[in-house]
């Protein structure tokens, strides 16, 4: 995604009703932070050559997931759904220092949002996907996978459920069957995934790429493609449509 090298390794683990992504890529900074917690923004908006730049990659992770943790750049926080931090509408809404030093503005705001607080449905009615929660301790759940392995400077936690789990596992077996996805991935030199046991490696020598496909108990396969470089093609609506 953001590299900071010439190519990076990514490695996917499950365990229970986690997904879990890791990378050693960049480590998060305090902009990168600030992205992920906005809507359609992105550090990475000035650079084309960073895949993501439009900013709103990150929150298809939010599709299927009731749990979203980070880990990295010495940050550690979650993005939690049911978190009880959004279950009572006016600890959520009243309980900055302003209410605290202003209470008469505490009680004018009560009654001036008094049907919302009425009809307040917890996480449904915040946007808990942009709200990030630091954590001092992680689920259990990572210290049984290879969450810190694999000197991974970002690390993702999905809790996604065991149904959308096994479907998840049926996906990624499926796209591993052919190696050539990584093709696509231009920043990425490696994908693991041990509980699909398969690695997918990636070798760049000048105009010649050699993909290097590995699964437990089973010989290596190779797939050797030529770069080329094809100019002039137009991109537009006619050009589409003329197709």
């Amino acid at each position: 995604d953001a590299p900071g090298k010439e190519k990076v390794e990514f490695h996917i683990d499950i365990n229970e009703d986690y997904f879990f992504v890791m990378h050693d890529g960049i480590p998060f900074n305090k902009d990168d932070v600030e992205a992920i917690t906005s809507a359609a923004e992105s550090t990475k908006r000035n650079s084309t050559k960073k895949t993501g730049y439009k900013g709103i990659g990150f929150k298809s992770v939010f599709t299927d997931s009731t749990e979203v943790w980070l880990k990295s750049g010495g940050y550690q926080f979650a993005f939690l759904r049911n978190s009880e931090v959004f279950e009572d509408f006016d600890k959520f809404y009243f309980s900055s220092e302003r209410y605290k030093k202003y209470p008469e503005l505490l009680k004018e705001d009560r009654e001036k949002y008094r049907n919302q607080r009425l009809k307040f449905n917890g996480s449904t009615d915040i946007p808990w996907q942009v709200i990030p929660i630091w954590q001092d301790q992680l689920p259990e759940e990572f210290n049984d996978s290879n969450f810190d392995n694999f000197n991974n400077p970002v690390q993702f936690g999905l809790r996604l459920g065991r149904k959308n789990i096994d479907q998840y596992l049926v996906a990624i077996d499926n796209i591993a069957k052919r190696p050539q996805f990584i093709l696509f991935l231009r920043n990425t030199s490696k994908f693991r995934s041990p509980k699909n046991g398969v690695t997918i490696s990636r070798d760049d020598k000048e105009n010649e790429i050699k993909i290097i496909e590995s699964r437990k108990g089973e010989s290596n396969r190779y797939y050797n493609y030529l770069k080329e470089s094809i100019d002039n093609i137009e991109v537009s609506d006619s050009a589409f449509y003329r197709n």
